[in-house]
C-alpha cells in the first residue's frame, strides 16, 4: 500500500495538493442525522468541517495552477475502484464555485456514475446522448441545433455550478470518450464556464479514462491512504504519459496526515 503522501508525490513526480482526513465519528454522525435523499457531500453538509476545508486547500493550488498553465478542463481519475474520485470531483466543484466562478460538472463515468447520487437527480439522460447525438464531422448540424439539447442537458444544482449527468450506459464508452464530439464538447464549454470538472472512470480498470486523458487541460490523480496500491500508482502515471496526459497533482483521501484540526470547527458548530 501507499506509504503515506511523500510517496505519492514520489511515485507521481507531482506534489499532493491535498490531503483530506477520514470523517470524524461527530461529522458522519451529523450527515447520518440529517438523512438527505442523496449522498452526502461534506463541502454542502458541513462546510466548517476539517475535510471541507481540505477540498478548499485543493481548490486554492488548483487555482494556481490553473492560472499558471491556462488550465480549464480537469479531469478527475483514480488507478482502481473506490478510491474516492467522483467524491473529490464533485466537491472540488463545489468548492470552486463558492468563489464566483463558474464551474460544469462532468460525469464522465458512464459505467458506474456517482454525481447524480450526490445531487438527487435523476440520470435518465446526459453526456451519453450529448455525444452520441452529435452530427458527424461530414455533416453540419441545423443552426442552434447543438446549444439546444446541450441547455436541457444542463443541471443547476447551486450558485455558479451545473451539472451534466452521464446518462444512460452507451454499447461503447470508450469509442465516444475518443470522439469528435468529445472534442467538440470540451472546445464549446471552454467558452462558457471557467472550470470544466470531470469525474472518469478508474483509469486501471476500463480504456475510458486514458481515451479521455489527452483531451483534458490536466489530470488530477486521487489515491486513498488506506487502500490504494503503491505500483498501481507508478503504473498509472506511466499509462497516463503514453496517451499524453497531463497530471498537475494528487489528492490522499482519508489520511491521517491532514493536518488540519478538528477541534475549532467542531466548537464552531456547537
Amino acid at each position: 500500500r501507499l506509504r503515506g503522501r511523500e510517496d505519492l508525490a514520489e511515485r507521481l513526480d507531482r506534489p499532493v495538493l491535498a490531503t483530506v482526513p477520514p470523517l470524524t465519528k461527530w461529522v458522519r454522525r451529523r450527515l447520518i442525522w440529517r438523512q438527505r435523499p442523496r449522498s452526502s457531500l461534506v463541502t454542502l453538509d458541513q462546510p466548517n468541517s476539517p475535510a471541507a476545508e481540505s477540498y478548499r486547500t485543493l481548490r486554492t493550488r488548483m487555482a494556481r495552477l490553473a492560472s499558471q498553465l491556462d488550465i480549464n478542463s480537469v479531469m478527475v481519475v483514480s488507478a482502481g475502484v473506490g478510491e474516492g474520485k467522483s467524491t473529490t470531483a464533485a466537491n472540488l466543484a463545489v468548492v470552486l464555485a463558492e468563489t464566483g466562478k463558474d464551474v460544469l460538472l462532468v460525469s464522465a463515468d458512464l459505467r458506474r456514475p456517482r454525481v447524480h447520487q450526490f445531487f438527487g437527480l435523476p440520470n435518465k439522460s446526459g453526456l451519453a446522448n450529448l455525444l452520441a447525438d452529435a452530427a458527424p464531422p461530414n455533416r453540419r448540424a441545423a443552426p442552434g441545433a447543438y446549444p439546444r439539447q446541450m441547455a436541457s442537458e444542463l443541471w443547476s444544482v447551486s450558485p455558479n455550478l451545473w451539472v451534466i449527468l452521464s446518462g444512460p450506459l452507451p454499447p461503447h464508452p470508450s469509442a465516444l470518450m475518443d470522439s469528435d464530439a468529445m472534442r467538440q464538447f470540451l472546445k464549446e464549454q471552454r467558452d462558457m464556464f471557467d472550470f470544466i470538472v470531470l469525474d472518469c472512470p478508474p483509469a486501471l480498470v476500463v480504456a475510458d479514462a486514458m481515451a479521455l486523458a489527452p483531451l483534458a487541460d490536466a489530470v488530477l490523480v486521487v489515491a486513498d491512504a488506506r487502500e490504494s496500491d503503491r505500483d498501481d500508482v507508478s503504473r498509472l502515471k506511466e499509462e497516463l504519459e503514453q496517451v499524453g496526459g497531463k497530471i498537475v497533482g494528487a489528492v490522499l483521501n482519508r489520511s491521517k496526515q491532514a493536518s488540519t484540526s478538528s477541534y475549532y470547527y467542531e466548537q464552531q458548530d456547537n
